[in-house]
């Protein structure tokens, strides 16, 4: 499929310890490409909050963040400097049509938003805390996903109400153990809509550049938003990097480009700190788990 025309291969600075690993249709942006920083804009305040704040959002921060200018402040999905994030806006082409935006009514009928994508004909996988919100009742009612949504145009939609997770999440609350999967009714349309999983070893993952991509809550609703940098720190459960991640991108893939149109997802993306933002590593045991979930 064709690339949308406004997203390129990432800058040869960046992907020089890993050339050719990137999504070749996403960039880090120039400056005057770069997204606006500060607070959102009226009209992109989100109705719903990012599913993080089900999980460790106090009443105060919620209220706040749903409501004013400090919403940049207290998110933990977090701008490192500059905002440099690329909307995408041709959301049909492999892999983006990949991606979903999810809208999760949790056990007590509360609402949340998150990001999750196809990897299977019957599996969403995003985060545990998209997935089963221990504060919220437990395990979600039910999700609402809309794979390669952008913004009012929705191609198709699917609903789930068979979430999973694993007992590090559900019974621990690791955030090492913070990913989980929707599992769909009926198999999705496309054949071959879905990421592959790909559990690499340090030294395939040190250095490697990456794509997250997802819907972050500060931009227009429904909106798909990202960016591309090398990975920062690799550890047993856990991988690190400072790419740019807002509100509502819980649960996106960290994807790496292989080759030959495929794309592999080797982490999901599901906690922020000033100091880098941060994603549980697909390993072995991740991937036999993602396995068991393709029913």
């Amino acid at each position: 499929s064709a690339a949308a025309p406004e997203i390129r291969s990432v800058a040869l600075a960046e992907r020089a310890s890993s050339a050719g690993r990137a999504l070749p249709e996403l960039q880090i942006p120039t400056r005057r490409d770069a997204a606006p920083s500060g607070p959102a804009p009226a009209h992109a305040a989100p109705a719903l909050l990012d599913a993080w704040f089900a999980e460790y959002g106090t009443a105060v921060s919620r209220a706040v963040i749903a409501s004013s200018a400090q919403r940049s402040e207290l998110t933990q999905r977090v701008i490192i400097g500059p905002d440099d994030r690329v909307r995408i806006r041709d959301t049909q082409t492999v892999p983006y049509r990949w991606i979903c935006d999810l809208v999760i009514r949790a056990a007590n009928g509360s609402s949340w938003l998150g990001t999750g994508w196809l990897a299977g004909p019957r599996t969403v996988i995003t985060a545990g805390h998209c997935v089963y919100m221990r504060r919220q009742g437990g395990w979600v009612r039910r999700v609402d996903i809309y794979p390669g949504r952008d913004g009012a145009q929705i191609p198709f939609s699917l609903v789930s109400d068979r979430p999973r997770s694993v007992a590090g999440w559900v019974d621990g609350a690791r955030p090492e153990s913070d990913y989980g999967a929707l599992v769909l009714p009926e198999p999705v349309a496309d054949a071959a809509a879905w990421f592959d999983s790909m559990a690499l070893s340090d030294g395939e993952l040190a250095g490697l550049t990456v794509n997250l991509v997802g819907y972050p809550t500060d931009k227009e609703m429904g909106t798909m938003w990202g960016h591309a940098r090398g990975l920062k720190e690799v550890h047993a459960e856990t991988l690190g990097y400072d790419i740019d991640t807002y509100g509502g991108q819980s649960g996106a893939p960290v994807v790496r480009w292989v080759g030959n149109g495929r794309y592999g997802v080797v982490g999901i993306h599901n906690y922020g700190d000033l100091s880098g933002n941060s994603a549980t590593r697909i390993t072995r045991g991740v991937l036999k788990n993602i396995d068991r979930w393709k029913e």
